[in-house]
């Protein structure tokens, strides 16, 4: 993601790795028995007589099938996944689906679609009992907001993401929350408090077992580039050598960690500790694919290296290469520092009486006037702060739906209770009026029989049976 009001030269040192999360859970899947692997196998399983139950696992699998491969036909089974869970109630289901549809909006950039998608997953994991994985949608609340430049709204969510991993000792993931947190700081340029979390996030993976030295290797690589914004260059190399220390990690963070130490030496006066790295990064560069703005870097660090050291001409070719590398047609913030630089040599070594291709001169005040046009093109295209109070109005619209299901729930709860008690009344009131009822009859045809025997008694032939006993 692109802060553009950070200092230009700091993109030719910051590698900036975002943490979102497809499932971060430790528990096994809940497929009672194993799935076959591969697409064609699971769609032959689609058959008629498969059992619901059996049906959504299946769509689930595909979509993990399809999301690296074919979003489309991802979105698809994720969406036949949570129709079908919400359909014959499966919770889990219907919150993992729910949570992959967010990832794959996300990953298209429909970010209104994708909070609404993670919210929803954050409430019935929670429902499910899933709180690791509700810890992985609220993180992924955060990412949407951190892509927009949203720090404030984004801190919230990687804060309450990073107290469930807290809670549940999950101390892989609670590291990724409080880098996380530590970037947010960053781009504010509150890198106290940004090195205070990537501290936080050292003692959390070396809790975790095994210890993630890749993990680790990344992080003391961030905390140099907290060191080398704040130009403390000789902390910020110490963090570099550590991350660098550590056994098995990649060739691209090692191509990172290489352009980074020359860099900071580069900016110590200490050229030939610079040149020592810039040829280490050479070297595993022919190993390894860059990609372009990468390689941008690295040339523009060559450059400026020879720039400071008075080597205008070697420097010049150094951001001609770079040039050459980039696609002239897109906005890029690497090539928009390539023709800085590259316009400061050759104003150095027209001072000199170096006499300079005009045509090249044109060239480059052509792609800077075009580099600039799309810049802009790219800042009012990108609506940051719009985005921002959209995802902010989504939120508070979900809750307030929520909430308001909530109050329609308690309404019908209370009620179901009034008319159960008014049922219940009317059933005794009723019950009073037969028993009333009966025993009044009772009396009445007690008081007729008491009669009758009293008028047998009075007559002139009870009179005559009285007198006989």
């Amino acid at each position: 993601m692109i802060s553009l009001d950070l200092c230009l030269r700091r993109y030719s040192l910051f590698f900036l790795f975002l943490f979102f999360f497809g499932s971060c859970s430790n528990t096994e899947e809940i497929t009672p028995e194993p799935l076959p692997e591969g697409a064609v196998s699971l769609e032959a399983m689609l058959t008629d007589d498969l059992g619901n139950e059996k049906r959504v696992e299946v769509y689930y699998q595909l979509y993990k099938e399809y999301r690296s491969k074919n979003v489309s036909q991802a979105e698809e089974y994720a969406s036949k996944a949570l129709s079908l869970a919400s359909q014959i109630q499966n919770l889990k289901y219907e919150a993992r689906s729910r949570h992959a549809l967010g990832l794959l909006q996300q990953q298209k950039g429909e970010y209104k679609k994708a909070i609404n998608s993670y919210l929803r997953a954050a409430d019935l994991f929670e429902s499910s009992g899933d709180i690791a994985r509700m810890a992985d949608a609220t993180n992924n609340i955060g990412m949407l907001f951190l892509n927009v430049e949203g720090y404030t709204y984004a801190l919230q969510y990687f804060k309450k993401a990073a107290n469930i991993y807290a809670q549940n000792k999950d101390f892989k993931y609670l590291s990724v929350a409080y880098s996380n947190v530590a970037t947010c700081y960053s781009k504010e340029n509150d890198y106290v408090t940004s090195s205070e979390y990537l501290n936080r996030a050292i003692d959390a993976t070396n809790k975790t077992t095994p210890t993630d030295v890749g993990m680790l290797a990344y992080l003391f690589n961030k905390k140099g580039n907290i060191h080398y914004f704040e130009k403390d260059y000789e902390l910020a190399i110490s963090n570099y050598e550590k991350a660098l220390a550590y056994t098995g990690i990649s060739n691209h963070l090692k191509s990172t960690l290489f352009d980074n130490l020359a860099n900071a030496y580069m900016y110590l006066a200490r050229y030939g500790e610079a040149e020592y790295w810039i040829k280490k990064g050479n070297e595993i560069e022919n190993i390894i694919t860059l990609d372009i703005s990468s390689k941008i870097q690295s040339y523009n660090i060559e450059g400026e290296l020879y720039q400071l050291q008075g080597h205008h001409e070697k420097a010049v070719k150094m951001f001609e290469k770079a040039i050459n590398e980039a696609d002239e047609t897109a906005f890029n913030e690497y090539l928009d520092n390539t023709l800085d630089l590259l316009s400061k040599s050759q104003r150095a070594l027209a001072a000199n009486n170096v006499r300079l291709n005009i045509q090249d001169v044109f060239r480059i005040n052509d792609i800077r006037q075009r580099q600039q046009t799309l810049k802009e093109s790219f800042i009012k295209d990108l609506h940051y702060n719009q985005l921002q109070i959209l995802l902010d109005k989504e939120v508070e619209s979900y809750h307030s739906e929520v909430k308001q299901a909530k109050l329609d729930s308690e309404r019908i709860t209370i009620f179901k209770s009034v008319g159960i008690a008014i049922a219940c009344l009317l059933i005794a009131l009723i019950g009073t009026v037969i028993e009333s009822s009966r025993k009044i009859k009772k009396h009445e045809g007690d008081h007729y029989r008491m009669s009758k025997i009293r008028k047998l008694f009075q007559s002139p032939l009870g009179k005559e049976y009285l007198e006989d006993k």
